[in-house]
This record gives structure tokens, C-alpha cells and sequence, in this order.
């Protein structure tokens, strides 16, 4: 090889070097800006395809974790851990990763594996009251666990699905029909959902027959289902208004979610109506999960908006003339820095949430 092509040649390296460094940064960046707009999966796409180009052993590890947090808040607990260990692998250098990696797996149910990485996050950030409390919790579950109560709790067979299936309410005052939220297959549109990597949520609903048999769920309603997320219902008790949370959508844009009512126009639902708790509030502000009291005065939801507690929490409000009022935190006595979410109201007063800012057996 002459010294002419031997320059060339390095020439070529150096030049396609460059042009692997520049793609990986493109979707690195592109990667950045879905995971901001909550698009993960269309994240985790860019952030392997920026991997694929990357050069630098830092760097990959950096993405390594990227989609791992992706998979996190796709709450992907699997997924999550086997690119979290891939970055602690790549010497990723972040301590968060292994209080992660011991969350998710609490979350499985693998306690004392958990323990073992919370221990190792400890050793970074000793004294962390967060992941000392995550300790009680694998230490208290696997006590609860070798000492079961006489209760069982069995998966409703014929209503589940291999997707996301939750939020169930009556829709009847005999309770033989269920409405649910699904992302199934069978729901509005053929888009899937970048937050989720699944179908977008709608209402399903299954009746119940004499012998307590479940129908197969069926879509609920072409009017209040759209391509858009639609779930978490709450029916009056006359069945003549129904409450539910609807989450729009936009390419590369976060809308957040609104809480809809609709009412009953002969035996159909009317044109949902949304309310309107975000005035003055950035359109990524999320508002769902309604409950309301015995008397229907009163409406407890789940948000993230502005001046609460951390996370989501639990906020009031009350119907005042022919309009909700301003909704109020329930505030500390209830809500912690972490999420509260999927209120119900029983008839006696009693609120029941889902929360992960308590100590339990970890998640919500």
C-alpha cells in the first residue's frame, strides 16, 4: 500500500468515524426528545439505533441506561432490569441505577434479590431514608408472604388479558355489568401508543350472567371510545352520568389528560364534556381518576398539577350551582411526595387510593 492510498484510507476511517458520531448524536437527541414527550417507546427505538453508532464506551453506557428508564416508565419491569444491568455492566457510573434495579426487583416479587442492590445504592448514598424504606418494605412483604391471611385473591379469568386491564366500575345498580379500562386488542384505531408500547385504552364492559358467569368484554361505547386513551369510569348511582378520564394525544406533544362527563340521551351516552380543572395550567398537566361521594357533590381525583406534594396527588372538588369549583389538595395528612392515585369513595365516606408513598410491598 502506498503512502497516497494509506492517507486515503485513514482519510476514509476519520471521515466515517465523524459520520457515526453525527448519526449517533441525531438520535440520541431524537431519543431525548420522545422520552421528554413521553413517547418511550419511539425513545427506546432511537436510543438503540444511537448505540448501534456510538463510538465512545461512556456514552453507550449512558444510553444503555436511557433505555432502561425507558422501560421504566413504561413500567417494562423485565425489560428494565435487563438494560439496567447491561449499563452497570458498561460501568455506567450513576448510583440511581442500582436503587432501580432493586425496585423493579421488589416489584416481581424477588425481595431478597432487591435487597442486595439497595444495599449496594446504600453503600454510595449511605443513610438514603427512601431506599432504607425500601428495605422495610421487601423485609415486611416476604413476612406477610411466609405468613398468608385467609383471604385469596384469584385474576378474574375471563376478563383479563395480556394487556393493561384496570379500573373496573359497576355499571349497574345490580352489579352484573362491569366497565373497565383495556388496552386490548379490539380497541379504536390501529396506533399504538409510544407511552406505552401497547393499544390505546378504551372502555370495555362484560356482563354477568345468573350463574355469575362473565360475558366475553366488549367495547363499551363508539361514542365515548376514541383513538385517543379513554378509562377509569365512575357511573351515578341512576346510571344517567358517567365520569371518565380521557389522555389526548399529538405526535411529539404531551396533552396530558382531562377528567370527561357525559350524560344519558335516551339509551345512548351524549357528546362527552370536558372539565375544565387545568385553567391557567400548562396542557401537560395530567387530571383523572374521578370518584364521587354518596351524594354526587363531591369529586375526588388524582393530578399532577402545580403546588402539590410531589408526584401525583389526590385533589377536591365540589359541585357548586351548574360547575365544579377549584379543586383543593387533600394535602398532607393524605398525599405524599411520591404518587396517590385511583381514588374510590365509599358510601360511608371512606377513601380508598393506590399510593407508592407509604410502606407496603412496593409499587402502588
Amino acid at each position: 500500500m502506498t503512502l497516497k492510498t494509506t492517507r486515503i484510507f485513514l482519510l476514509f476511517i476519520l471521515i466515517s468515524i465523524q459520520t457515526f458520531a453525527q448519526e449517533a448524536s441525531v438520535f440520541n437527541k431524537e431519543g431525548d426528545n420522545f422520552f421528554k414527550n413521553e413517547a418511550y417507546n419511539a425513545a427506546i427505538d432511537s436510543f438503540k439505533k444511537a448505540y448501534a453508532k456510538e463510538a465512545s464506551a461512556t456514552e453507550k453506557a449512558k444510553l444503555l441506561f436511557k433505555i432502561g428508564e425507558s422501560y421504566r416508565q413504561m413500567l417494562d419491569l423485565e425489560q428494565q432490569v435487563v438494560w439496567y444491568k447491561k449499563a452497570q455492566k458498561a460501568k455506567f457510573e450513576d448510583p440511581i441505577i442500582d436503587y432501580h434495579v432493586g425496585y423493579a426487583l421488589q416489584q416481581q416479587g424477588n425481595f431478597t434479590e432487591a435487597i442486595v442492590d439497595y444495599n449496594q445504592f446504600l453503600t454510595k448514598k449511605p443513610g438514603d431514608k427512601k431506599t432504607m424504606d425500601a428495605i422495610k418494605e421487601c423485609e415486611t412483604a416476604q413476612k406477610w408472604i411466609d405468613n398468608p391471611d385467609r383471604f385469596i385473591v384469584e385474576p378474574e379469568v375471563l376478563l383479563n388479558s395480556t394487556q393493561y386491564d384496570f379500573s373496573a366500575a359497576w355499571g349497574d345498580d345490580k352489579h352484573n355489568i362491569l366497565i373497565f379500562t383495556s388496552s386490548r386488542q379490539g380497541s379504536e384505531g390501529s396506533e399504538i401508543d409510544e407511552r406505552t408500547g401497547e393499544n390505546f385504552q378504551d372502555l370495555f364492559m362484560s356482563e354477568r350472567d345468573k350463574k355469575g358467569k362473565w360475558s366475553e368484554p366488549v367495547k363499551y361505547s363508539t361514542v365515548l371510545n376514541t383513538t385517543n386513551n379513554d378509562g377509569s369510569v365512575f357511573m351515578t348511582k341512576k346510571g344517567n352520568e358517567m365520569f371518565f378520564t380521557r389522555c389526548l394525544a399529538e405526535k411529539d406533544k404531551s396533552l396530558g389528560c382531562d377528567i370527561y362527563t357525559t350524560k344519558k340521551a335516551g339509551s345512548s351516552w351524549g357528546e362527552p364534556q370536558k372539565i375544565n380543572f387545568k385553567a391557567g395550567l400548562d396542557d401537560a398537566v395530567t387530571v383523572g381518576h374521578p370518584t364521587l361521594s354518596a351524594d354526587e357533590k363531591m369529586m375526588v381525583f388524582s393530578s399532577d398539577m402545580p403546588g402539590g406534594s410531589g408526584g401525583k396527588d389526590l385533589y377536591m372538588s365540589t359541585f357548586e350551582g351548574k360547575s365544579w369549583s377549584k379543586p383543593v389538595n387533600l394535602g398532607a395528612g393524605i398525599n405524599t411526595s411520591a404518587n396517590e392515585m385511583f381514588p374510590y369513595l365509599n358510601d360511608d365516606g371512606t377513601l380508598y387510593f393506590s399510593t407508592d408513598g407509604y410502606i407496603g410491598m412496593g409499587g402502588l
